[in-house]
């Protein structure tokens, strides 16, 4: 059975607002129906805050031109530079930046 791979460079996981994991290349794989797997996320780990990366719940969230793509993460594994995370359901709801937030970036709203 084939598996649904999608490739980039440059994610992050957060607990929150607060980005505990910052990844530059990775990947995601999940086999297709009728017997779908876990999403798995794989990726080169560029920051990591240990005690935010430790918490729950964190989501992943992969910036898009218009939005991002976000996944909640069910386990999370971090070893030698790499982070590996089981990933839940992808979440419908795009979030869309609105404005620029105080600090020159960019909030986002659901929707």
């Amino acid at each position: 059975m084939n598996t649904l791979s999608l490739r980039g460079d440059g994610a992050r996981i957060c607990w929150g607002y607060q980005v505990a994991v910052t990844v530059g290349a990775w990947t995601v794989q999940v086999a297709p129906p009728p017997a779908p797997g876990p999403w798995i996320f794989e990726g080169a780990v560029e920051t990591c805050a240990v005690v935010a990366a430790r918490q729950a719940p964190l989501t992943l969230v992969i910036p898009r031109p218009h939005g991002s793509w976000r996944w909640p993460v069910r386990s999370l594994t971090i070893t030698n530079g790499a982070v590996t995370a089981v990933l839940g359901p992808k979440e419908t709801s795009s979030h869309v930046p609105i404005r620029p937030a105080g600090n020159g970036q960019a909030g986002s709203q659901s929707g």
